[in-house]
Order: structure tokens, then sequence, then C-alpha cells
């Protein structure tokens, strides 16, 4: 799932990088006569990497979420590999008797998504990403 994604990263890459590369420090650089692979890596690298953990972290909880859901209709993750989609699966047949056996894999889901989410947002605000 992740590699299908990868897509999206690269265009957000190519416009980060676009809009960094017209900014005038990268003129400076460049009269200054630094070579393109530090200008990449000293100037360019580090005013795109934030933009990149963001879209990481956002993107995260919809992957937690689409392998969960998968493994609930059991295409997911096969035994004896555990998933939480899996695990409310197998509680669902026991709500009434146990019903903490899906409650509990359903909690975690819901909370590592959500603070997936409150991480990102927060790396977002705290590097200023547009």
């Amino acid at each position: 799932m992740a590699l299908a994604d990868w897509m999206l990263y690269a265009r957000m890459v190519r416009a980060r990088t676009l809009v960094e590369k017209t900014r005038e420090y990268v003129d400076a650089a460049r009269v200054l006569g630094v070579a393109t692979s530090r200008l990449l890596l000293r100037h360019l690298w580090p005013n795109v990497f934030p933009t990149i953990m963001v879209l990481a972290m956002v993107s995260l909880g919809g992957v937690i979420l689409s392998e969960s859901a998968l493994s609930f209709l059991g295409l997911g993750v096969q035994r004896p590999w555990p998933s939480w989609g899996r695990m409310v699966a197998d509680g669902q047949s026991r709500l009434q008797a146990a019903w903490w056996n899906a409650v509990s894999p359903a909690f975690c889901i819901a909370m590592v998504v959500f603070s997936a989410n409150l991480l990102g947002d927060g790396l977002r605000q705290i590097w200023k990403v547009e």
C-alpha cells in the first residue's frame, strides 16, 4: 500500500522543489558557485523534507485503516502474523460474551490513526508547511 502512493510523494517533492528553486537563497548560492549536489543536499533538501514528513504522517492513518479493513475482510495479512483488523473480525463473533475482544483492537486502530494525524498536524504547524 505504501508503494502505491509513491506518485503522491513524487508530485509533492517536485512541486516543493520547484517552489524552493525560485527562492533568493538558491540564486545567491548559485552566484557564489555552490555545486549542484551541495545545493540540493544543503539547501533544497532541508526545505523539502518537512513537507514529505507531514505528508507521510497524514498518509499513515489511511494506510493503517486500509490494512485493517482488508484484514477484517480476510484479504489482508494472513496468519500467523497479527493484524488489528483480523482481531476485530475474530472478536465480532463473541460480542455478547467478550465484547472487549473486538472493541480493544478497534480502539487501538482509532487511537493510532488519530495520533498519526495529530502528529502530522503538529509537525505542519511547527515546520510551517503550506
